[in-house]
């Protein structure tokens, strides 16, 4: 794991390569995704859903990379305002798959470690579907 200057560990954020790098892999992944069948019709359904994950992702990057796993009220927050997010949209295993792959491949073109990418996929498969619908029940 990167250090930083004060020898502490840096936040997965940073090791990413900041918001430019997350905004990228985010934007490759729901551009990629309007076209692909299953999402296409999704989305067509509701031509704002693709905007809405998109805004969603990018004002809680840190969020989603620094603190999804905590149990804190920030990690609590963010969890409620995922699966709200992702409520209307009835993604299904498969199309999250998708969506990971396609955010995978984002990170890959920007020469980003394996190890870092998968702590990130890690992060965000917390608000995997599946998951959602137990934590928010």
């Amino acid at each position: 794991m990167t250090r930083g200057d004060a020898g502490a560990p840096l936040p997965l954020s940073a090791r990413i390569g900041g918001l430019s790098v997350f905004a990228s892999a985010i934007n490759r992944m729901l551009d990629h995704l309007l076209w692909t069948p299953g999402f296409k019709e999704i989305f067509s359904a509701s031509p704002t859903s693709a905007h809405a994950l998109r805004t969603l992702y990018f004002e809680e990057v840190e969020a989603v990379l620094d603190h999804g796993d905590s149990e804190a009220a920030e990690g609590q927050r963010l969890r409620q305002r995922m699966t709200d997010g992702f409520a209307h949209l009835f993604i299904s295993d498969g199309h999250f798959a998708a969506m990971m792959e396609q955010f995978r491949q984002g990170l890959e073109h920007h020469e980003i470690g394996a190890d870092v990418i998968a702590e990130a996929e890690a992060k965000l498969t917390r608000f995997q579907p599946e998951d959602v619908e137990r934590e928010g029940s």
